[in-house]
């Protein structure tokens, strides 16, 4: 596996996670620490040296590579919306590199927070969410989260929410650096799922 392709492979699962867990607090369900804590991070890696360093331990998206692994082969009827955030989040970060306005706010606003916030404790997600709807959310392209109107309209779990589309438009944005086009869902499924496969059969950093 060449490492653009592994890089692609471990961005993707980045984003599979945000939006599995996206869909999970949507409808009230359980996340783990060690499922969030690597996409908070990414957040945060505005420069990092590998691909690797974004979310600290690739170890910790094994939930996203095993939901990108069954989005590239037979999405389950229980995967549709986390299919759907997944393609909107790739949709948005297309539109977001149009907008340097909004991309220069946005490393700004994570440059700000670095310095007031700890970037993986729960506090972290008021800020990071204003952040969001002070740049992704002037995108005309939103986001339509389904859930249980009742978690839905709790404002610690919109918060959580709009942070986890974030840490989703950074590993589409990084999925994008690294060579990932939407053609290849379709014409690359068997590459990327081999590639996936042999990130879960090998021991992971």
């Amino acid at each position: 596996m060449t490492v653009a392709l592994r890089d692609q492979c471990i961005a993707f699962a980045g984003l599979c996670q945000s939006a599995l867990l996206v869909d999970r607090c949507a409808h009230g369900l359980a996340t783990s620490s060690r499922e969030i804590d690597p996409l908070l991070k990414s957040i945060f890696a505005t420069n990092p040296d590998s691909v690797d360093d974004v979310y600290g331990s690739v170890n910790q998206l094994r939930s996203g590579i095993s939901t990108a692994q069954e989005l590239l082969t037979k999405p389950s009827a229980e995967l549709a919306p986390t299919l759907r955030y997944v393609m909107a989040l790739l949709d948005i970060e297309t539109r977001l590199r149009r907008r340097s306005d909004l991309t220069h706010l946005l490393r700004e606003g994570i440059e700000q927070l670095r310095g007031s916030v700890t970037p993986l404790d729960e506090s972290v997600f008021a800020p990071v969410s204003a952040l969001y709807q002070r740049t992704i959310s002037k995108l005309d392209r939103r986001v339509h989260v389904t859930g249980s109107p009742e978690i839905l309209q709790r404002n610690e779990i919109a918060a959580k929410i709009r942070t986890l589309l974030l840490a989703g438009v950074r590993s589409a944005w990084l999925w994008h650096q690294s060579g990932g086009r939407r053609w290849h869902l379709l014409l690359r499924r068997s590459t990327m799922r081999n590639a996936l496969n042999t990130l879960t059969s090998t021991p992971l950093h």
